[in-house]
């Protein structure tokens, strides 16, 4: 798909709400994905592959990653600013792009999918130092407790008004999200049962949502397919939805699946993490423009 699409209103809305993972990719890989998908993607997930290849390389990729989907914007600026960027450091490029460019680049465009479980203080360093622009959430397991949950927000609110200190309102970036993981989409009842569980799939799913709320994070990570159910429950937290299938492909491991379109239509504040759906599509683009279209109809 080469041609250039300009997206309705609606479909804006949509491509917004859609969250490709970067998953089974090295790091060109990656960064070619960004490039082909922006058009059509408004977030990418950064998960424990990628993130530990990046960890080793010397490159700033997730620097890089966001740094790509905000090219489009530098062909309308004036030619001193455009070549600026296009000849200084990445470092530099991304906090002018960030900071500088308006208020509709101050939100970062990365789902840093790490699911942090441990104690507090790791679980609290760790959020604190992935508050950085450029990641617009970062996520933990509910299952690590009430301090832990509530040390990742105290731990991140404080790393970003450290970085925003002393900057104007339009420098200032805004604070991640921390989003809980309720149950992984990768368990049903029977393995929860295998591994000591004495709640269902579906219970222990609610049952962390409102631990969520009660603790104060802003939002869920649950399946597509229950997150209408939970807003209705519990409000208009974020719920970020893994499990999307589309034209028969998805996720190998995947139990809980759902379509975009359905999932946009029970549930009207959900991010959905589409991975398998697209990346082993022939034409990726086509693909995405393809589910961004089915999910406009239903907005």
């Amino acid at each position: 798909m080469s041609e250039l699409i300009k997206l309705t209103e609606k479909e804006e809305l949509a491509r917004q709400r859609v969250c490709f993972a970067l998953d089974n990719m090295d790091v060109q890989q990656a960064l070619e994905a960004v490039k082909e998908l922006n058009p059509f993607v408004g977030m990418f997930k950064v998960g424990k592959e990628l993130h530990s290849e990046i960890a080793w390389s010397t490159r700033g990729v997730l620097q890089e990653i966001y740094y790509e989907q905000f090219k489009p914007f530098i062909s309308g600026l004036d030619e001193k600013t455009r070549t600026y960027l296009e000849t200084t450091n990445r470092k530099d490029s991304l906090f002018f792009m960030t900071n500088v460019m308006g208020s509709q680049l101050y939100d970062g465009n990365i789902f840093l999918d790490l699911k942090f479980h441990d104690t507090q203080f790791t679980v609290g360093q760790a959020s604190a130092r992935n508050s950085r622009p450029g990641v617009h959430m970062m996520n933990l397991h509910i299952s690590s407790g009430e301090n832990v949950c509530k040390k990742a927000v105290e731990q991140a609110y404080e790393a970003t008004e450290k970085y925003n200190k002393g900057l104007s309102l339009v420098q200032k970036m805004e604070m991640p999200k921390i989003i809980g993981v309720t149950v992984l989409t990768s368990l049903d009842d029977a393995e929860l049962k295998k591994i000591g569980y004495d709640k269902t799939f579906d219970e222990l799913v609610r049952l962390r949502t409102g631990l969520a709320v009660e603790w104060g994070l802003d939002g869920v990570v649950c399946p597509a397919n229950k997150a209408g159910m939970l807003q209705r429950e519990f409000g208009d937290m974020v719920y970020v939805t893994p499990g999307i299938e589309w034209a028969g492909l998805h996720g190998d491991k995947q139990k809980q699946l759902y379509t975009p379109d359905l999932a946009v239509k029970d549930c009207s504040n959900s991010i959905l993490v589409i991975g398998s759906a697209i990346r082993k599509a022939e034409d990726r683009p086509k693909v995405a423009y393809e589910i961004i279209q089915a999910m406009a109809k239903k907005l």
